[in-house]
């Protein structure tokens, strides 16, 4: 069973948050901060996030948000799989990408299926 408002999803079965495409975007650390906060008390620790929920400067690595919103998960045990338009995989953040899908605490794909697998795989 899952509790829906008009910026997210979270389904307790499978232990994710799913923002919404249209969801305001996640901008500084401190709107990923209120993510998680949504989440701790459904004991949810993953989430799924579309490109259209982040700013265009997390992909220019320059800017440091990308890094910046990475770490802030990452210091709270917090996992993120964004889904990304093939367009988004250019230099550094292509190189970025990829390197964090080698682990388990991130994953960028090309669509939702690949999401859901990705969250199915690697339960905590």
């Amino acid at each position: 069973m899952g509790n829906e408002n008009s910026s997210y999803f979270i389904d307790r079965k499978q232990g994710f948050i799913e923002l919404k495409p249209s969801s305001p975007v996640l901008g500084d650390a401190v709107a990923v901060t209120n993510l998680m906060g949504h989440c701790y008390a459904d004991d949810i620790d993953i989430a799924i996030i579309y490109e259209e929920n982040l700013p265009d400067h997390f992909f220019d690595l320059k800017s440091g948000l990308a890094g910046e919103i990475l770490q802030k998960f990452s210091t709270y045990r917090f996992r993120a799989v964004f889904i990304i338009s093939i367009q988004r995989f250019t230099g550094r953040f292509a190189e970025m990408a990829m390197e964090e899908n080698k682990k388990s605490r991130f994953h960028f794909c090309k669509n939702r299926d690949a999401a859901l697998s990705f969250i199915r795989n690697t339960k905590t």
